[in-house]
Order: C-alpha cells, then sequence, then structure tokens
C-alpha cells in the first residue's frame, strides 16, 4: 500500500512538474473601450440625439393612439346614455379590456422599437471602428480583438489597449455616424 501512495505521489508531482515547464501559447490581444470611443469621436452625442428622435416618434404614437382609444371609451359610453343596461354595461367592460390591452401592447412594441433603434445604433458604431481597429491590431501584431464594454475586460495593460490610437485614426477620417435623413 506504501509502494503505491509513494508511486502515486511521484506520478502527480512529476506531471505537476512537466506541466510547470511547457511554455504556454498566448495570442496578442487588441481591447477598445467602446464607450471611450464613441465619446471622443463625437458619436455619443449623435446616438443620444437618434435615440431621442425615435423616443419623441414613439411617444407622439402612442398619445396618438391613447387619444383615439379614449374617444371609443367615450363614445361606447354616449350611445348607453344615463340609464345603460346590464348588457351595454358588459359591452362596456369588454370594450375597455379591448382598449387597454391595445394599450399595453403599443407600449411593448414602441420599447421592443426603441431597444431595437438602440441596438442598430451600436453596430454601426461597430462596423465603423472594425476596419480601424482591424488594420491597427495587424500592424502591432495582435491577432484578435476584443470590445471593452463596461469595463469587462480585467488586466489589460497599455500594450493591449489600442482606443485612443482607434480614436486617433477615427478623427483623422472625419469618423462620424452617417446621420439619419
Amino acid at each position: 500500500m506504501k509502494q503505491i501512495t509513494v508511486f502515486l505521489t511521484l506520478t502527480f508531482l512529476l506531471g505537476l512538474l512537466t506541466a510547470c515547464n511547457q511554455q504556454s501559447v498566448t495570442t496578442p490581444v487588441g481591447i477598445i473601450n467602446i464607450e471611450k470611443v464613441s465619446k471622443e469621436t463625437g458619436n455619443t452625442d449623435l446616438i443620444q440625439k437618434e435615440m431621442q428622435n425615435v423616443r419623441t416618434r414613439l411617444n407622439t404614437n402612442l398619445q396618438t393612439l391613447q387619444k383615439k382609444l379614449t374617444t371609443t371609451i367615450q363614445e361606447s359610453q354616449k350611445k348607453m346614455g344615463d340609464n345603460p343596461t346590464d348588457e351595454q354595461r358588459a359591452e362596456l367592460g369588454k370594450t375597455l379590456t379591448t382598449v387597454k390591452m391595445q394599450m399595453q401592447q403599443a407600449q411593448q412594441s414602441a420599447t421592443t422599437e426603441l431597444k431595437k433603434a438602440q441596438d442598430d445604433l451600436i453596430v454601426k458604431l461597430r462596423k465603423m471602428i472594425q476596419p480601424v481597429a482591424k488594420r491597427i491590431a495587424s500592424q502591432r501584431g495582435m491577432q484578435v480583438i476584443l470590445f471593452d464594454n463596461n469595463n469587462v475586460v480585467f488586466g489589460k495593460d497599455q500594450k493591449t489597449d489600442i482606443t485612443d490610437a482607434v480614436i486617433a485614426e477615427l478623427k483623422k477620417q472625419g469618423g462620424n455616424l452617417p446621420e439619419k435623413k
């Protein structure tokens, strides 16, 4: 039994030493802080402006729908008169439920559209940054590029962070997202 324990211990130590002697393979990585790039190239303001335009349009649409639905309810109440029958009250209840559901669906649709607009703008920003980042990373011998969103990447250093170089190159090119017309 003692021989088995010694053998297993030696095998474990030999494996550990072998693993320690192997060199790790690293792939040069470039990191870009997309928030900083967006801010310093003026794209944050453009994105905020576009998002405000979308919000304003959606809010106007929701207000228009709400007025229309309110009119529908008022017309139903007017038709019933001052002494509605039980059947008329039940019908008004159905109308109110339908109106409420229509408004909730419109609000959900507006929320979805707003999120999609935001996602589309971020994709545009990334597509604008990508060729510049690839070129800079390639010049520095980097094979992988990561976007550092909300400081998710840990352990980065000046050698891996290509944000400032990307910003400088984009500024030379006038790197703003195309405005919607």
